[in-house]
């Protein structure tokens, strides 16, 4: 038996080193827990009390602590190594699943604002609808001026002439020989005093019957008018057909022709459409019409429009 086993079965002290200082003598035990605490490992210094110093590995009683100890250490670095990976692949896996959902919704809300414009573009780009089952038409000449008269009206209110005007009227009254004013002048005088007001910002400018400005526009120049942009007004009546397919019947629009030749008010008799999309688009359309000025009383145009299926 060795002179280390016998000194350990013995329970004589130990002195053993640690940063240049001496310890001991201790029982053999509290060397073992230096190893198991990693105080002392392999290559620390331990002697038998007034024995020769040697390295702890070449103890066979001590070695076997140290190759526990180290065992231990691998062993729990392993384990740190395991639960630090296992904590980053968490970490990557959030990361991950946050950057996914991330680049899906900037996907989704492109998507969604793409395809609003999209559609959009289209709906705007989109073509009045061709139903071959319905017919729109206007009126003839004929029907506009014989089978439903008055198309054409006059207004109710007699534009106010300007002094100038009024003495103009005196003198071709007094050249003719006129001395007073008959019945029926008092009457329109008085029905002229009660009409509607105009709003001086309809009336242009007025002029003498004898000036170059008509009194009157006629019924066929308004006929022409309406014939020749007829074809931008059943635009209007195809678009509402794309939002009442079962638009039927008669399409009765009425508008003033002011006296500088624009268009004043406008009036759909069908109160479905006494405002929105297809009011606009006829308003829109007929502010884009322009007849010739002319002085006498404000024009009111009632139009047609009849929308029938095809046999």
């Amino acid at each position: 038996m060795s002179d280390e086993n016998l000194q350990i079965l013995s329970g004589k002290g130990w002195l053993y080193k640690q940063n240049d200082m001496l310890y001991g003598p201790v029982p053999s035990q509290v060397i073992a827990d230096l190893i198991n605490k990693g105080i002392l490992n392999a290559n620390s210094d331990i002697s038998i009390e007034d024995g020769e110093w040697k390295k702890i590995r070449d103890i066979q009683h001590f070695n076997q602590f140290v190759i526990q100890y180290e065992a231990r250490k691998r062993r729990e670095a392993i384990e740190r190594e395991e639960r630090k990976q296992k904590r980053l692949g968490i970490l990557v896996l959030v990361i991950k699943i946050i950057s996914a959902l991330l680049v899906l919704s900037i996907l989704g809300m492109a998507g969604y604002f793409g395809y609003k414009k999209f559609i959009s573009s289209r709906k705007s780009e989109k073509p009045p609808v061709e139903d071959d089952s319905v017919e729109i038409t206007g009126v003839t000449m004929d029907e506009w001026l014989e089978k439903h008269p008055p198309l054409v009206a006059l207004g109710t209110k007699k534009i106010e002439t300007k002094p100038e005007d009024s003495k103009t009227e005196e003198k071709s009254a007094k050249e003719s020989g006129k001395k007073s004013k008959t019945a029926k002048d008092k009457k329109s005088a008085k029905e002229a005093e009660k009409g509607t007001k105009v709003a001086k910002a309809d009336i242009p400018a007025q002029k003498p019957p004898d000036g170059d400005t008509p009194e009157q526009l006629s019924d066929a120049e308004i006929y022409e008018m309406i014939q020749k942009n007829i074809s931008k007004l059943f635009i209007c009546i195809k678009e509402e057909l794309q939002r009442t397919p079962d638009l039927r019947g008669e399409i009765l629009i009425e508008f003033v022709i002011k006296n500088d030749g624009r268009i004043g008010d406008l009036k759909i008799e069908d109160p479905r459409f006494s405002n929105g999309p297809m009011y606009d688009c006829f308003l829109k359309k007929l502010m884009m019409w322009k007849f010739r000025s002319f002085y006498g009383e404000r024009k009111i145009v009632k139009y047609p429009f009849y929308i029938k299926s095809k046999k």
